[in-house]
């Protein structure tokens, strides 16, 4: 799977599945919620998440603010949407805070499937590194969930 940041450019290359029992573990969150449901020490952190066939918008917020939105198309067929929502709200961003978020590059939807793009939200630049480093974690954490959660509903 694709991890695309679309603030940055960064592109990573996941694996299309995530580690034995985080299906189980993430559950709880894969319609929303407080993500200290699964860890409790984050109670801080929350999540909203849309989803269709195929495809899901989320958002993490800590208190009031987001932090990241992300979108998930799962198959070439809910790709454009997807991506039509996330570019909307990247060039949003980057239009009110010029300063903190101008886009420094066009972001370019994937060309194949499964894909997760990321828009860092002006928020985030008031976090720690380490909040950082795990939003990164849980990106993807929410991504293979929902992939899990799709082919069970799809058995």
């Amino acid at each position: 799977m694709l991890h695309y940041t679309l603030n940055t450019g960064h592109i990573a290359d996941q694996p299309d599945a995530g580690p034995p029992g985080l299906y189980d573990l993430m559950a709880p969150l894969l319609k929303g919620g407080s993500v200290g449901k699964v860890v409790p020490a984050l109670s801080a952190f929350r999540i909203k998440v849309m989803r269709a066939q195929g495809a899901a918008i989320f958002s993490v917020w800590k208190g009031r603010a987001p932090l990241v939105t992300c979108g998930l198309a799962l198959k070439i067929e809910t790709s454009r949407p997807v991506w039509t929502e996330l570019e909307r709200l990247y060039l949003m961003v980057s239009d009110k805070n010029p300063l903190a978020m101008a886009a420094t590059h066009a972001a370019a939807q994937p060309e194949s499937t499964p894909w997760l793009g990321v828009i860092l939200l002006p928020s985030l630049s008031i976090q720690t590194k380490e909040i950082i480093r795990w939003l990164g974690d849980l990106e993807m954490c929410m991504a293979w969930s929902i992939v899990a959660d799709e082919v069970i509903k799809n058995r």
